[in-house]
C-alpha cells in the first residue's frame, strides 16, 4: 500500500473539494501518488490538481487562483527543497495559491513530505503569509 494511501483519510474527510498546492520540483512524485489515492477516496471532481485538472488553453492563474480560493481544504505538498524564500516573490505561484485560500477562508492542512521537509520559520515568510507558519502541518 502507497504510504499515501494509510495517510490521506485523515487529511480531507467528508468528501470535500480539495486543491492541492505543491512545487513540482520539490515533491512532484508524492503529489502524483497523493492524487491518485484522493480521487480513489473522493473520486475526480472532488479533487483540483494542476496536472490534471487544467485543460490546454486556459488561463492557468486565473483557474488555479479561483480553485484555490473555492475548495474546502487546500493541502500544501511541504518538501525538503520548498524553497520558502520563493514565497517573496509576487509572481509566485505558491505564494498566490496560499494567499487566494487564506482569503477565501479555505482550510488549509500543511503535508510535510519527506523525513528532512519542515514547516517555514516566520522569518523565512512575507508578511503576508505570515499566518501560514501557524498553521500545524502532518507527516
Amino acid at each position: 500500500m502507497c504510504p499515501c494511501r494509510a495517510r490521506s483519510s485523515h487529511l480531507v474527510p467528508d468528501l470535500p473539494t480539495v486543491f492541492i498546492c505543491y512545487r513540482r520540483e520539490d515533491t512532484a512524485d508524492v503529489t502524483d501518488r497523493l492524487y491518485g489515492d484522493l480521487c480513489d477516496e473522493l473520486g475526480e471532481e472532488q479533487v483540483f490538481y494542476d496536472a490534471e485538472s487544467i485543460a490546454g488553453g486556459h488561463d492557468y492563474e486565473v483557474r488555479m487562483l479561483a480553485e484555490a480560493s473555492k475548495s474546502e481544504v487546500l493541502i500544501a505538498m511541504i518538501g525538503p527543497n520548498w524553497q520558502p524564500e520563493r514565497l517573496h516573490n509576487p509572481g509566485d505561484a505558491v505564494a498566490k495559491e496560499l494567499q487566494a485560500a487564506f482569503d477565501g477562508q479555505v482550510e488549509l492542512r500543511p503535508v510535510l513530505a519527506g523525513s528532512r521537509a519542515q514547516m517555514p520559520h516566520s522569518t523565512a515568510l512575507p508578511d503576508s503569509l505570515k499566518w501560514f507558519q501557524k498553521r500545524n502541518a502532518v507527516p
